[in-house]
């Protein structure tokens, strides 16, 4: 569980790194 959440974590970090970077 800790481990998914973290997991989920980092990938909604990259797709806002992603959104900044179309901006």
């Amino acid at each position: 569980m800790s481990l998914h959440l973290k997991r989920e974590k980092k990938k909604l970090h990259i797709y806002r790194v992603q959104y900044l970077i179309q901006s």
